[in-house]
């Protein structure tokens, strides 16, 4: 019973991510000019809602690979709703001018969230601290990732290692 309302939980999670992602990315960008405010409130409804794939898998009512594809889509829609911010707020350019294209905000919102920072674009004054946020939200992304993929494989060496053993 409980399995199915944690799988329940998760896919409600991610579905709403994926709805909120899409609408601030492409509907509703404009609404986060000069909103600091509308920023905040988006990025922490994004937290909560990743959140919401941990809780199941701490409670062992998810398997890693759920939780893994949970966590894959969720990086992929954090990604998109941080874009839709840079896209509505606007990146400075090498020149200075505040650009608001939206391939430019989803490579910023990809650099930031991989921490690569190439430094052609960087975020406005205003919404540094998100753009640093989003940092730390990647390196914990890919560290629960690399976590749940080396467990997989540790699962199944052990799996491995005991058919080896009944078989001798």
């Amino acid at each position: 019973m409980w399995n199915k309302i944690s799988s329940i939980m998760v896919t409600f999670a991610i579905a709403n991510s994926i709805f909120v992602a899409f609408v601030v990315y492409l509907i509703e960008y404009e609404r986060f000019k000069e909103n600091i405010i509308l920023c905040i409130i988006v990025v922490i409804l994004a937290i909560q809602m990743s959140v919401m794939a941990i809780f199941p898998f701490l409670a062992k009512e998810i398997g890693k690979l759920k939780l893994l594809v949970a966590f894959l889509l969720q990086a992929v829609v954090l990604i998109f709703l941080f874009a839709g911010i840079y896209r509505g707020y606007g990146l400075i350019g090498n020149n200075g001018n505040i650009i608001n294209e939206p391939l430019t905000a989803l490579y910023f919102s990809i650099v930031t969230w991989t921490t690569l920072g190439y430094g052609d674009y960087q975020p406005r004054e205003e919404i540094q601290l998100i753009a640093a946020f989003q940092s730390i939200l990647g390196y914990l992304f890919l560290g629960m990732i690399v976590s749940i993929l080396a467990s997989m494989l540790n699962d199944s060496k052990r799996k491995e290692d005991i058919d080896q053993r009944e078989e001798e």
